[in-house]
């Protein structure tokens, strides 16, 4: 390969690596929001002791720091979780 030819797969493969990165930190600040969420309505309402929080935005982060919102909070009640017989 010629210089032109490196340069592009450096640039292509810390495109990548960034993109993987930003991604990740995505996904964590999303768990870290809904732990603390659960955390807040567990406290709020101690009776729900195995609370979970559900929140579905992609991307979480971009959505929150550019519309100040994300896309749905869902917080299902134990009872809803546990199955039929």
């Amino acid at each position: 390969m010629n210089g032109r030819g490196w340069r592009r797969t450096r640039l292509l493969l810390v495109l990548v690596v960034f993109l993987a990165w930003a991604g990740a930190g995505d996904v964590y600040a999303r768990h870290v929001a809904q732990r603390e969420l659960a955390t807040r309505v567990h406290e709020r309402v101690p009776e729900a002791k195995s609370i979970t929080a559900k929140i579905s935005s992609l991307p979480f982060v971009g959505r929150l720091v550019f519309q100040g919102k994300v896309g749905e909070v869902a917080l299902p009640p134990p009872a809803s979780r546990r199955a039929t017989s």
